[in-house]
């Protein structure tokens, strides 16, 4: 994969995180917390694998 799709998905797992974080002070959002925290390990999991299987081009890890 190319870096630049590599670092904007890194940042968007990244943005979820920090939403997450940014929810998690107000306790009525908890699930919502949760989503955010999933988004962002199916992200760094499917760029993991990707990089790991040598996967140059993947269908889903498009450019923003």
């Amino acid at each position: 994969m190319k870096g630049q799709v590599v670092n904007e998905w890194i940042e968007r797992a990244n943005h979820a995180l920090e939403m997450a974080k940014i929810l998690l002070s107000k306790e009525e959002y908890f699930d919502v917390v949760l989503f955010h925290i999933h988004q962002a390990v199916e992200k760094f999991k499917r760029l993991s694998y990707s990089q790991r299987l040598g996967i140059k081009e993947d269908p889903i890890l498009k450019p923003l």
